[in-house]
């Protein structure tokens, strides 16, 4: 493989020269350890195969974040180390003109780990050939395309699968421990046991005991697919642990079927601690650091929000220094407006993991409706319960259903975000404000002013046109409208004032109340 990423690189280095096609093998923005490794492994099974584009196009893969930022990733740069791969051998997205590429037509795009091109990335659809995932697709998505979906623990098992059952004369050891370690990794903090899970199905090890190499078995066209589905069945059988919901039998059995070929690779227990320390080390990262560790972007129009998996406790995320003014820094630089920190720890005495959550937004608005969404969520509900938060930006909740991570509540944002933009541009700022502020009434009774602190941003950010007077009104106040009027603070106007008899029904007349309060005003004196 290294030879291969090598001249990948050169040949991205010099900006493609020529009119070959370049088939691009692209990961989600979070660019963790799964997305990373099905980038480079499904890169390198095109490249060895007839599987990639006709006429001798260049396979690439690109990691789909800034090489900055690269960094913050220490469990992927763990297993790439111990794997011998160096990240100078690497693309990242900030070095590559895809637009360019789109544009000569010569792009190829495959999507791996994820099925959604970013909305800064949408002119690119039409070079889509393939999407390979292992989340739930959005209800939205259409695709001219191949696309296989199926919701295991990680893509790589998908990757595996096809490598074994197409070409399994190009699985070495380099390639096997890139994909042992994801697989390792995910199923083991879903805490499926491998060897019950075989032992309850189909056991490979059994099978493969009989001297039956696993290359020349799948060389000779049995489908691997058919026989890791044969253990499905005996799912619920297993003591599958309930705690992440992650791990499948699938998922079970590409580990063994790799610790079987290659009985000298790590102990699964050694290396998933190993990277698992790795990738909750934040020893010396700032907030903005934490937060793009392992960060994905969902946006609705102008309206964009960060999702981020933070890998401590909530209590501790909170009590980081200045907090909400580096959270509305964060927003500014990066073009947000709202951040959801979806914390996650474990817990000393159980091992069970702990799901919590933070939401920040300088706009009252953007808060109490994206709040009010999570609170709604029902596939899985996260059963948030509100929690004490120390500043009135930041809204802060336990989370009962630790099944519900990251992956389910996104094509939910998005979905949400996407309808709220749309109703914006079909029936004006007007008709979404008074849905926003409805969602404030829903929310709002839920925390008490002793549960904020007056830790008040310097500045205040957002993007969304119709908010921007309202906002810039109240940056002193977080968003009030309300005025001074010698001294005192005009109330909001009722929400149902169109009653029968009062002045606004049938139609606001300012002069005719005018006149009211005047022979109002008149009696007063008289008397």
């Amino acid at each position: 493989m290294n030879d291969f990423l090598t001249s990948s690189r050169a040949a991205a280095k010099s900006s493609f020269p020529g009119n070959q096609g370049v088939h691009v093998i692209l990961g989600s923005e979070s660019c963790d350890l799964d997305s990373v490794v099905s980038s480079l492994a499904m890169a390198y099974f095109l490249s060895r195969t007839s599987s990639g584009l006709p006429g001798g196009s260049l396979v690439l893969p690109v990691l789909n974040i800034s090489r900055s930022q690269f960094h913050l990733r220490t469990d992927v740069l763990l297993l790439l180390r111990e794997s011998g791969i160096s990240t100078e051998t690497l693309v990242f997205r900030d070095e590559v003109d895809l637009a360019r590429l789109h544009g000569d037509r010569r792009l190829a795009l495959t999507l791996v780990d994820h099925s959604v091109l970013q909305s800064t990335d949408s002119q690119l659809q039409g070079a889509l050939v393939e999407v390979i995932d292992h989340h739930q697709l959005e209800s939205t998505a259409s695709f001219s395309c191949p696309v296989t979906v199926e919701t295991v623990a990680s893509c790589t098992t998908l990757v595996t699968e096809r490598i074994l059952y197409r070409a399994p004369e190009i699985l070495d050891r380099q390639l096997a421990l890139l994909l042992y370690g994801v697989n390792v990794s995910c199923v083991l903090a879903a805490g499926v046991n491998v060897s019950c899970v075989l032992a309850a199905g189909v056991n490979v090890s059994c099978v493969l005991a009989a001297g039956v190499n696993v290359s020349c078995v799948l060389a000779a066209g049995v489908n691997v697919s058919c026989v890791l589905a044969a253990g499905v069945i005996v799912v619920d059988s297993v003591n599958l642990s309930p705690r992440a919901g992650k791990g499948t039998v699938k998922d079970s059995q590409v580990v063994q079927l790799l610790e079987t070929q290659f009985p000298d690779l790590p102990h699964r227990g050694t290396l998933h601690t190993s990277l698992h320390t790795a990738k909750f080390d934040l020893s010396g990262l700032s907030t903005e650091q934490i937060l793009l560790k392992d960060m994905k972007v969902v946006a609705g129009g102008d309206v964009r929000v960060a999702v981020s998996t933070v890998f401590m406790s909530l209590d501790s995320f909170l009590r980081r220094k200045n907090l909400q003014q580096e959270l509305c820094d964060f927003c500014h630089s990066h073009r947000l407006d709202a951040v959801v920190a979806m914390t996650i720890f474990f817990n000393d005495q159980s091992d069970e993991p702990v799901r919590q959550l933070a939401l920040y937004s300088s706009s009252p608005q953007y808060r109490q409706q994206i709040s009010h969404t999570l609170l709604n969520i029902w596939s899985p509900a996260p059963c948030l319960s509100p929690v004490s938060s120390p500043y009135k930006d930041i809204l802060a909740y336990h989370q009962g259903n630790t099944l519900s991570s990251r992956s389910k509540l996104l094509p939910v944002l998005t979905h949400v975000l996407s309808d709220w933009w749309q109703r914006e541009m079909h029936c004006g700022p007007d008709v979404e404000e008074e849905l926003l502020d409805q969602s404030d009434m829903m929310t709002s009774d839920m925390f008490t002013s002793n549960d904020l602190a007056d830790d008040r941003p310097s500045h205040v950010h957002s993007t969304t046109r119709h908010h921007r007077r309202r906002l810039q009104l109240g940056a002193e106040d977080y968003g009030s409208v309300e005025e001074d009027y010698g001294g005192r603070t005009m109330p909001p106007a009722p929400m149902n004032s169109l009653v029968d008899g009062c002045p606004l029904d049938g139609g606001f007349n300012q002069e005719a109340l005018l006149e009211k309060f005047s022979r109002m005003g008149g009696v007063e004196e008289e008397q």
